[in-house]
């Protein structure tokens, strides 16, 4: 979860994050972090999760970061044979989402 909130402090200028937690059944736990930040483009979901890449990748860009961070909570979320999934819009924001079983809590 440290590093969906690093993602949302990175890249949310002003506005809010809000971190939530709820039951998803008797199994699970859904945690979801929600930020008004600058949003994924749609056509860069095919990279978002690979490791060294960025939604920007020039040069020049505006935020640091090796691009691993998305790389390493999702394999985290895998590892406990959980489920992780993002909704955004680009200037308005980003919520990433993702399960763990309850007896992994």
């Amino acid at each position: 979860m440290d590093l969906l909130i690093d993602n949302a402090l990175k890249f949310t200028d002003k506005g809010y994050i809000k971190v939530a937690a709820f039951g998803h059944g008797d199994e699970e736990i859904i945690f979801r972090i929600t930020d008004t930040g600058i949003g994924i483009l749609p056509d860069k979901k095919d990279i978002i999760y690979k490791p060294f890449r960025q939604c920007d990748e020039s040069t020049g860009r505006k935020y640091n970061g090796n691009g691993l961070g998305l790389f390493i909570a999702k394999s985290l979320v895998e590892i406990l044979k959980g489920k992780m999934w993002y909704e955004s819009e680009p200037g308005k924001g980003t919520t990433f989402s993702f399960t763990v079983k309850r007896n992994f809590c």
